[in-house]
């Protein structure tokens, strides 16, 4: 659901608090990481750049890729994946995970046993690493948030502030516009939420 822009600040701070109860603030992801997305990323080794992602998210399943023109425009992918159904895609998303209708619990037999679609516009790729990783994150949020059954997992609003705690805060903190599906405002709010829940959590 594309709720940008529905939330108030204080709304979008009780999501936060909500998902914070039920998920841990990761601390950022580390420098040398960093690095080693840009490195592949350059080297347009994608699916590396995913494998790192996917650990800091720390999700077991696999992720396969399939990169899809700018002009794409029918409303309806068709997978060949046995158990996933018909998915309705939003021409006017960047990226995009294909969920069976019933998504394993995360960290079940079965969910280990998955293999995700991650579909990702030309687009994508060309906004540079900090707009793959953002966009990359927020899928893996997306396969969290089904996988739990959380009540936001319809919500792209929590999609983004679910990747922001999962140690994706510091991408998109630089710049005056939108971060995904956040107004700068409300990103900012978030971001000083995340980094008051790091500075406790760093002391014993």
């Amino acid at each position: 659901m594309n709720d940008k822009g529905k939330f108030s600040i204080n709304e979008i701070m009780l999501i936060f608090q909500k998902l914070s109860e039920k998920f841990p603030v990761k601390e950022n992801l580390c420098q040398a990481e960093t690095e080693r997305i840009k490195k592949f990323f350059n080297e347009r080794n994608h699916v590396e750049c995913v494998k790192i992602i996917r650990k800091q998210f720390g999700l077991g399943v696999r992720i396969n890729i399939r990169r899809i023109d700018d002009n794409f425009q029918d409303s309806h992918i068709h997978f060949s994946t046995k158990g996933f159904l018909k998915y309705r895609y939003d021409s006017r998303s960047v990226a995009a995970v294909i969920l069976p209708s019933r998504t394993p619990i995360y960290g079940s037999h079965e969910f280990k046993a998955m293999t995700i679609p991650m579909i990702i516009k030309e687009s994508l790729f060309r906004r540079g690493c900090e707009a793959f990783m953002c966009g990359v994150g927020h899928e893996m949020s997306h396969i969290i948030l089904y996988s739990l059954y959380n009540e936001y997992r319809e919500s792209e609003v929590a999609t983004d502030i679910l990747a922001m705690m999962m140690g994706f805060s510091e991408i998109g903190k630089s710049g005056s516009g939108e971060v995904g599906y956040l107004k700068r405002e409300e990103f900012n709010a978030v971001y000083k939420a995340i980094q008051s829940k790091q500075h406790f959590q760093s002391y014993p």
